[in-house]
């Protein structure tokens, strides 16, 4: 033309020597479905640098779909764009991100360590796989560790062996079961025939030297490595116990002397 422009068939192509721009101006068929040639290109698509920009209220089709929503092999990767949501493997998406399969999570520069959120068919999971911990963060900072031997830590708690739990501040429940493994780890040895108990003028004088009873562990050790709760509900039912047979002695001796007081009158 006469403006240094480049057109073909009356503007279907025209490269616009003014503003450097090229369009191409003819619409798709009225249908909306892709035609058949290797480049197609309607009246509202526009590449601009890296991106690929519709107009307004204009979908981006990568293939077959008339709703407006963008769509990439089928069902392969859907972008709901009337609802907002995004659906992978599925034809239509139910909550926000919806995932047909697992999703895998890696450090971009090793692929053999990742985290992988999943569904098993009767159970969901996450895992780690490879080495490394699986930790729940809040503003970069672990709030809850799972580590890769089994172990639950929860805030700042060194890892201490024979535990799985660890828990910093404290726990409040309702409710404690704490399992005993065998009849020997409870107190009732104590009423056994032979069990041996300390006379009490023993036991006056441990306790006078030691400030403790004896088989219980002292402040400082408590201290220092705290308590095992079974262990000590039978440490310290052993000493009721203790107690119910130094008691049960003394009614024996308090009822012979009366029986003796008695005998004189």
């Amino acid at each position: 033309d006469n403006n240094g422009d480049v057109i073909i068939d009356n503007g279907t192509f025209a490269v616009d020597a003014s503003t450097n721009l090229v369009k191409l101006t003819r619409t798709r068929e009225a249908s909306k479905t892709p035609g058949s040639g290797a480049l197609e290109i309607g009246g509202s698509l526009r590449l601009d640098g890296n991106e690929v920009i519709t107009n307004a209220n204009k979908a981006l089709y990568l293939n077959q779909d008339n709703n407006g929503d963008v769509v990439i092999d089928a069902n392969t990767l859907r972008v709901d764009a009337s609802a907002n949501k995004v659906s992978i493997g599925y034809l239509n998406a139910i909550s926000k991100l919806d995932v047909a399969g697992n999703i895998r999570a890696n450090h971009f520069t090793d692929r053999s360590n990742f985290t992988e959120i999943g569904h098993g068919g009767t159970n969901g999971y996450i895992q780690t796989v490879g080495t490394g911990d699986l930790d729940f963060r809040h503003d970069d900072q672990t709030l809850m560790s799972l580590k890769d031997d089994g172990k639950v830590i929860i805030g700042d708690v060194p890892t201490e062996s024979g535990y799985k739990l660890l828990v910093e501040d404290g726990i409040i429940t309702e409710k404690v079961r704490v399992a005993v493994k065998t009849t020997n780890d409870w107190a009732d040895y104590v009423f056994e025939e032979d069990y041996e108990i300390l006379p009490i003028a023993d036991l006056k004088e441990y306790v006078s030297k030691n400030k403790h009873l004896p088989n219980v562990p002292s402040a400082e050790q408590v201290v220092e490595n705290g308590i095992n709760m079974a262990e000590m509900d039978s440490k310290l039912l052993e000493k009721i116990e203790e107690a119910y047979l130094y008691i049960i002695d003394l009614q024996e001796q308090i009822e012979a002397l009366q029986s003796k007081v008695n005998s004189n009158h």
